[in-house]
């Protein structure tokens, strides 16, 4: 007799699937514009650059790290673009200037991380103090505005044809790419190696402290383009740009089942996070719930994420 293929399913990813198509049902009646493409549009347009963050940060995650710097990032970053922008400076070079910036931060947090052994979460939490004080000293906490930049402007608000928004493909091809280097390359192995067990890796041959340099480095790169993405939706530099963003990304990457313990995590899953949180935001938006409520809906989403992927850690 033929042995019959066992199917394996991903329950968490089926549980997040489930609560999205809950989300879209319910609000959709409750409330109709839920369903208009215009409102769908600004949903992609708020959350792209949360996208971003999330995507680069499950690789740290899966490496049983963490990065409490986004936020800073992002501010400085988009300051960066906007004083070169005031300055009159090619709005492209501009921006790659400000993406340089942003994989700078990577890079430390790689050193400090990788080479000079800092837990990650003091590590990352220094430079999210240095890279804010540093944001908030050039500007002296006062916003860059009057960047005189359609293209930058257009990059965050545009649309293709009235319906794509501009910042969509930006993370179209960032997904494609993260896709790629965690799931089908030597990068990704070695991700899930080192956070599955950090003293097997090295045994296995991996250079771990350089290892660790190149995926905090490829999160300050995606923070980057995220910051990027960020400041031109608002066409200023804003010292306090995406508080709070590093807490969503973390959220979303657990709600789609990277472990908090390393070793563990999709990208796909990780979108999906982004997705359900984007939605639940947009629904409680749409039924007229304050933002204070919101900051505790999102507090007890985090909670939960984390609490179900112990539960799943300890099953394993």
């Amino acid at each position: 007799m033929k042995k019959e293929k066992q199917i394996n399913i991903n329950w968490q990813i089926v549980g997040v699937l489930a609560a999205i198509v809950v989300i879209i049902i319910v609000t959709g009646i409750i409330r109709p514009q839920f369903f208009k493409l215009s409102n769908i549009a600004n949903v992609v347009r708020q959350n792209a650059a949360l996208a971003l963050v999330a995507f680069a940060m499950t690789p740290i995650i899966i490496t049983g790290g963490i990065d409490l710097s986004p936020a800073a990032n992002n501010a400085l970053v988009s300051i960066v673009v906007a004083m070169l922008l005031v300055r009159g400076m090619n709005v492209y070079a501009a921006m790659t200037i400000g993406i340089m910036a942003g994989t700078a931060c990577g890079l430390i947090n790689g050193v400090l991380i990788g080479y000079l052994r800092l837990p990650p979460f003091v590590a990352t939490l220094s430079t999210q103090c240095i890279v804010q004080g540093v944001a908030l000293t050039i500007t002296g906490g006062v916003p860059v505005t009057n960047l005189g930049s359609e293209v930058y402007k257009t990059l965050g608000i545009g649309s293709i044809g009235n319906i794509i928004p501009v910042n969509f493909i930006p993370v179209v091809v960032l997904f494609a790419l993260t896709f790629f280097l965690i799931h089908k390359t030597k990068f990704g192995i070695n991700t899930y190696a080192i956070g599955g067990n950090e003293t097997v890796a090295l045994w296995a041959g991996i250079n771990v402290k350089k290892h660790k340099l190149l995926v905090y480095t490829f999160a300050g790169f995606m923070f980057g383009i995220a910051g990027v993405i960020a400041g031109s939706r608002v066409s200023s530099g804003q010292p306090y740009l995406s508080t709070g963003i590093e807490l969503d990304a973390i959220a979303a990457a657990c709600i789609g089942g990277t472990s908090m313990s390393g070793g563990k995590g999709t990208m796909l899953g990780t979108l999906l996070g982004v997705m359900l949180m984007g939605l639940l935001n947009n629904a409680l938006n749409l039924s007229g719930i304050s933002t204070f409520v919101q900051d505790i809906v999102t507090g007890f989403v985090i909670a939960i994420a984390v609490f179900v992927s112990m539960i799943r850690d300890n099953k394993n």
